[in-house]
Parts: C-alpha cells; structure tokens; sequence
C-alpha cells in the first residue's frame, strides 16, 4: 500500500499510521469500517504482564504501572508507536484527527479468543492449502473473472443485455470462495486434526484437490459469463479488424485471428496444466 502497488486493503491500524505519517495523508489514508448491518471492527488489547518468578518484580512492577499511566499512554501517541489507548482520558491530549475508540460510532466485534485457540492448526493450515500452496490458481481465476467482468460491462456500454453474463459471474465468484469445511467440522474435528497425523495429511490432500477444482470451476464460469455476449465480441473484434484494414493495416486481420487463436489455445493449455497437477 505505502508503495503504491495496491488501492485498498485491509491493515492494522498502526501499520497505516506508520505509512500515512511517512508518505503523507494526501497520499494514504485509513478508516475503520463504520457502523452498519455487519461487525466489521475488531479492537483488541496488547498484554503486558509480570513474569512469575521475574528476577526483578519491584522494577517490572514500576514499569508495568507506569505503562498504564497518563504519561505512559500518552507516548503511544507518537510514531512510530500510533497505538491507542486504553485510557479514555489520554485522547483530550491525542493528535488532530487522532482515532478516539471511546467516542466511534463502529459495530464492533467480539473476539472469541478460547474458539481461536481451538481452531489455530484447522484455519493456518486451510489457509495455506487454498491460498498460499494454490497460488498461482487463484490468480488465474481471479484474472479470468476480471476479464469477463470487463467483457460484460464493455458489452452493456455498447447496449447489450449483459443479466445472464452477470449470474454466471456471481456464480464464479460463489465458487472461487467456497471453502471445504464448516463452523460445526472445525468444532468437531479440531483435537483430531492436532493429534492424529494420518487424518491431518488426508484432510490436507483433500483440500488441495478441492482448492484445483474450485479455481477451475470459477474459471470455467467466468468463461460462461463472457460468451453470454458472444455476439458482442464477435461484433467488437470484428470492428477493430475492420479499422485496421482500412488503415492501411492489410495484414490486420489476419494477424488478429493469429492472435485470437493463440490466446485461446494458451488459455485451455493453461486448463490442461491445471488439471493434470
């Protein structure tokens, strides 16, 4: 985001702070999500603690106290700390514009921290499995249901009934984020995937094989959702072979059905490749 590569996405508040005091606030920016129908916000505590047994607990106790003290809340203020808080009296000395949590209108959410302890191994390990092991797959969809929402909308400038394309798009989308399991699996099955060796890896190459059919599927659909306007393309590459032509461009189209055909055969080519892994 600092960078620039990317437009939006989601980051810990202080991350953002860091970005925005070093590029500037007319370059980045950050919100909470604001109230609404959903909980979208999660505000949770850092801890700090003294060690059983700390060799020196008079001084960690003095250091803790000082932490949550007025002076010691109110240096986490500055960067590149940007944290909030947790004293509600700290924010009449905060920063212009500074977040106040006592004072949002946010729709908060709670944390259950005893069912996220319970699910730590099932989420890290669907998390790699679909997104991080199938990467490249899921880019692939990705790409293929951007182009085809592109084609559609393009389609609907030049006047053409684009519904269909639409629920097939939706479709594709609905595929490319179905997950493998659900609340009541992850419940039941929790110890089990911890402890048991054998089950774990056969769940694994499971969800490996659902994260291939997935990204296929939603592949597949969003090349639906494009030849709903078939006439449209048709129609569009026809145009532009025609104005290259009358360019002067004889060979244009020619060239653009060399073209054609070969994006064709490296996008089934692509297909074939996923499905034989």
């Amino acid at each position: 985001m600092g960078e620039g590569e990317y437009g939006i996405a989601p980051v810990i508040d202080f991350y953002a702070f860091g970005q925005i005091a070093t590029k500037g606030p007319d370059v980045i920016g950050f919100i909470y999500p604001p109230a609404g129908n959903g909980s979208h916000t999660v505000i949770n505590p850092d801890s700090i603690a003294i060690l059983k047994g700390a060799p020196h607990p008079k001084l960690a106790y003095e250091f803790t106290k000082f932490v949550l003290s007025y002076n010691g809340q109110k240096l986490l203020f500055e960067d590149p700390i940007n944290r909030l808080p947790v004293r509600e009296d700290v924010y009449a000395e905060a920063p212009e514009g500074y977040f106040n949590p006592f004072e949002a209108n946010l729709t908060l959410m709670t944390y259950d921290s005893d069912l996220g302890t319970q699910r730590w191994e099932i989420v890290n390990n669907l998390y790699d499995a679909l997104l991080v092991n199938r990467h490249a797959e899921l880019k692939g969809a990705w790409s293929d249901i951007i182009s085809a929402n592109k084609t559609l909308y393009d389609a609907k400038a030049a006047g053409y009934d684009i519904s269909k394309g639409l629920e097939k798009l939706d479709e594709a989308l609905y595929e490319l984020t179905k997950v493998p399991i659900d609340e009541d699996w992850a419940e039941t099955y929790a110890d089990e995937f911890v402890e048991n060796d054998t089950f774990r890896e056969e769940m694994l190459a499971q969800w490996d094989s659902f994260a291939i059919d997935k990204y296929r599927n939603a592949s597949d659909l969003a090349w639906e959702a494009s030849t709903t306007v078939t006439s449209f393309i048709i129609e569009h590459l026809s145009n532009v072979a025609q104005q290259n032509l009358w360019l002067g461009l004889s060979g244009g189209l020619i060239i653009g059905l060399i073209i054609g055909v070969v994006s064709v055969g490296l996008y089934y080519r692509r297909k074939w490749a996923m499905a034989a892994e």
